[in-house]
């Protein structure tokens, strides 16, 4: 079943969530510092905003599809529609690792079509515990040693997800800071980065084969 895509630009993240959190009736159901989602099914729809310094108004439109299949069937509906579908395959963005295909319209509004098939959530803290049993997936968590502010966080997120019977595993790297696997600032580690990189690159062979 196909669930209907639009993603706004906003100029301040925090009113747009206080504002479409009160339209919809119902809290976004991932916040990160740039970002929010709201996964709506009366009417079925992925909502989200962004604010990233680009012009405010919708960004794009489109379409989430359920499997593969699906994809491969909208894969043709844009081709007859428009040939120049762009395709984008195992690709990281808005913190979910998907299969995409863009196209734009004769208005020029451009639009996603994709298949989900797994969450890249690097950075950022966790979310509300009282969240935690709405986890369906198993988690890869990565520490920075000297991160005291996110780390103040696990013990009772940690016992919170084994409450909840969530299957996850964590990792935390010795004498390294918050951003370790972002190799544009000082706090870089080329050594743990390639350690997280490829225990996440593990348990999405694992998670998804």
């Amino acid at each position: 079943m196909k669930r209907f895509h639009v993603h706004v630009a906003v100029p301040d993240l925090e009113k747009g969530i206080r504002f479409y959190s009160t339209v919809f009736g119902s809290e976004p159901s991932v916040v990160k510092p740039d970002y929010a989602k709201w996964m709506l099914e009366d009417p079925r729809v992925n909502f989200a905003i962004s604010q990233r310094g680009g012009p405010a108004g919708v960004n794009h439109l489109g379409f989430q599809v359920d499997d593969a299949a699906e994809l491969a069937g909208m894969h043709a509906r844009l081709e007859a529609a428009d040939g120049g579908v762009v395709e984008e395959k195992d690709v990281s963005c808005c913190y979910a690792r998907s299969d995409k295909y863009w196209v734009t319209d004769p208005a020029g509004v451009a639009w996603e079509t994709f298949h989900s098939l797994g969450t890249v959530p690097f950075y950022g803290g966790a979310p509300p515990l009282d969240r935690v049993p709405m986890i369906k997936a198993e988690l890869l968590l990565n520490f920075a040693s000297m991160d005291e502010r996110i780390n103040a966080a696990w013990p009772a997120y940690e016992e919170a997800l084994k409450k909840a019977g969530v299957k996850y595993q964590a990792f935390v790297y010795p004498d390294t800071q918050h951003g370790f696997n972002n190799d544009t600032t000082p706090r870089f580690d080329a050594g743990a980065a390639k350690l997280a990189w490829e225990r996440t690159l593990t348990l999405f062979r694992r998670a998804l084969a």
